[in-house]
């Protein structure tokens, strides 16, 4: 029989059938060979041994160290997030709400407080390290000690400033001793120190008067008159004042603690 015309139809006919021949053999051969890696015993020998192992420990290893993050995105990433702290720590520091107060030293210092929909109360006194303070129990009024001058300063939660310091101290023959006079002969005198709220009214303060020498006594100034007396029979080397409990103040003296009362008496 001879060759049909490349024109034909048995041309095209037999054309097809050879093709499929050969991808019938290409599929056969892929068969063969995934059978001879996953089923026979040489496949099942080459995944058991110690070099596939430690093949496939180094491809694991590879992968989880593939593309690890650069110093600069570590740097970027440590970057952004502080300054979010920043920014919310910024935040944070212009929502609080403060008095700017100037002292008698002419420095400045920042009452802060806080307000709800019921109450407003004092929370601190910052911007000034010369300064000492307390806040009266009921969170309305703060008493501030000038560490430069030593004057005393009770803030109320209106803003307005009443001036406590005790300037002029009259002895018993009634001369008189000026606080400004005596700290500028001698700066390491205690004429205010400590002062702590005994009560809403009433604030105890540790001083060097009234005889002016080593030893320390205890003062209370009421806040509303503006009258200073020192606490008999209360005096030491080393006075600290504790916590306001509900019985009273407690005062460290020399290390004993005793606890006074509003009127000074001991409880």
């Amino acid at each position: 029989m001879g060759k049909p015309s490349i024109f034909s139809k048995e041309y095209e006919r037999r054309k097809k059938k050879r093709r499929k021949r050969i991808a019938f053999l290409v599929l056969l051969v892929i068969i063969s060979t995934f059978s001879l890696l996953y089923w026979s015993p040489v496949s099942k020998f080459f995944t058991n041994s110690q070099l596939y192992k430690e093949l496939q420990a180094k491809y694991k290893d590879s992968e989880k160290n593939q593309n690890p993050p650069s110093n600069e995105q570590n740097n970027n990433l440590s970057g952004n997030k502080d300054a979010k702290n920043e920014e919310e720590n910024n935040t944070k520091k212009s929502e609080e709400k403060y008095f700017e107060i100037k002292l008698p030293d002419g420095t400045n210092a920042r009452a802060v407080y806080e307000q709800d929909d019921s109450s407003i109360k004092f929370k601190y006194l910052t911007g000034n390290d010369k300064t000492s303070f307390d806040i009266s129990p009921s969170g309305k009024k703060m008493i501030i000690l000038d560490g430069t001058t030593q004057d005393l300063i009770e803030l109320s939660i209106d803003n307005s400033i009443k001036d406590l310091t005790y300037k002029v101290y009259t002895t018993r023959n009634k001369s008189k001793i000026y606080k400004d006079k005596k700290l500028s002969q001698n700066p390491q005198f205690q004429w205010h120190s400590s002062p702590k709220y005994v009560s809403e009214e009433t604030i105890a303060y540790v001083s060097q008067m009234p005889w002016f020498k080593t030893e320390k006594y205890v003062w209370l100034v009421d806040s509303t008159a503006g009258n200073h007396r020192y606490v008999k029979n209360i005096k030491g080397s080393e006075i600290k004042f504790g916590n306001l409990t509900n019985k009273g103040l407690e005062v460290i003296i020399d290390g004993e603690t005793i606890i006074i009362d509003s009127e000074g008496k001991t409880v």
